[in-house]
């Protein structure tokens, strides 16, 4: 646990790919975003990106940002918060506990 602190203590957003469960947060908010908006026409295909923003005993929180846009030019972003529970065991593993969208402020 320990080494996973001192990771993300050192990580840069530029790194987030190399903190643990980086690609399963990824996953969850593109799949929340999917569910919502469905298939945009013209789309030049989703872009994202993810930064860790809390970690408490195992369990990690991402805001994972999502842009899009249509063939009207118009773009778009959607923010959500993915909270995962990193077990560390001989084989380690992600949860995905919640996925929830951010609110505009």
């Amino acid at each position: 646990m320990l080494s996973l602190i001192a990771l993300l203590a050192l990580s840069t957003p530029a790194q987030a790919n190399e903190i643990p469960c980086a690609n399963m947060a990824k996953y969850a908010a593109i799949r929340a975003y999917k569910a919502e908006v469905g298939e945009v026409q013209g789309s030049d295909g989703i872009q994202y990106s993810a930064f860790v923003t809390d970690v408490i005993n195992g369990r990690i929180t991402y805001l994972v940002s999502i842009s899009e846009n249509n063939e009207d030019g118009e773009r778009w972003e959607f923010n959500y918060y993915v909270d995962l529970l990193w077990l560390e065991k001989a084989d380690p593993q992600c949860q995905i506990q919640s996925v929830t969208k951010a609110v505009p402020r």
